[in-house]
């Protein structure tokens, strides 16, 4: 069972915050509603306690309940609109006609595991546009909808691997696949080392949290051979230190980054 949180008369600088805080708790998709901030977590991960220590730091209201997915999917297509990455790609839904982008992913937001809306998977794909994904070995990490390996398969990769530990997840993914006519990706469901994960590969995604970076970045980096890239994103600001300083401990370097809403995306080289 998922739990939605409300949080009302919330500002725009607040609501940022608290995309960032909840997502260390494990809340995994926000959306903005004319009633105020909303966000899903599963309900055995939800912890009371730590939601009431934010209530009393920020000075927030907020109300739960329990959901179920077929509410959320007409919740969030009523919310949904086209996105647009560049002039050459858009975030559409099977409901809307085609368009005269090159590239087109189409995604039918459920709770939400990645539709272009959140800064980081817009940042992401926005980078993605710019780097070479031909003919490259690719493997996706918490690939969520699956819309960053669909990215890496239109821009040209042979091959992809996607997993992701959550079972819902990966069901929504498969849906998101069908909608593509996705070919070459590969979906594992579990975590890296109980999965039959095909390493090295040329290119690694990451849009991941900064808990879950700073935890297992390391055991990331495995995956990607050297001279290979490694996209990350996921994380505001106010992490970029950590993360960017325990990645070029680790065996990264910096190629680019890119900056949006205070979420941070950067491109790194394996030495």
């Amino acid at each position: 069972m998922q739990l939605e949180i409300l949080i009302t008369d919330i500002t725009e600088a607040l609501g940022e915050v608290m995309v960032a805080e909840l997502s260390l708790q494990g809340f995994e998709s926000f959306w903005e509603s004319e009633e105020g901030l909303r966000g899903y977590i599963e309900e055995d991960v939800f912890d009371e306690a730590k939601m009431l220590e934010l209530k009393k730091q920020y000075g927030i209201h907020y109300q739960l309940q329990n959901v179920n997915s077929a509410s959320w999917d007409v919740a969030l297509n009523d919310h949904f609109q086209s996105i647009e990455i560049s002039e050459n790609c858009i975030v559409r839904s099977s409901q809307t006609t085609e368009t005269n982008h090159k590239y087109q992913l189409v995604v039918d937001p459920k709770l939400a595991f990645g539709s272009g809306e959140h800064p980081s998977t817009w940042l992401c794909l926005k980078m993605q546009l710019e780097m070479d994904h031909f003919n490259k070995k690719v493997v996706d990490i918490g690939t969520g909808s699956g819309i960053l390996a669909i990215m890496a398969e239109k821009c040209g990769a042979a091959e992809i691997d996607a997993f992701d530990n959550n079972p819902w997840a990966i069901e929504i993914m498969q849906e998101t696949l069908q909608l593509n006519a996705s070919k070459k990706i590969n979906v594992m469901a579990g975590e890296q080392d109980d999965i039959n994960l095909q390493a090295p590969y040329n290119l690694a995604l990451g849009n991941l949290n900064a808990s879950v970076l700073l935890e297992y970045l390391p055991q990331f980096i495995e995956l990607v051979e050297n001279g290979g890239q490694m996209l990350l994103s996921g994380y505001m600001e106010k992490d970029k230190d950590a993360i960017h300083e325990l990645a070029a401990n680790s065996g990264l370097s910096l190629l680019k980054e890119s900056e949006k809403d205070n979420w941070i995306a950067a491109l790194f080289e394996k030495r």
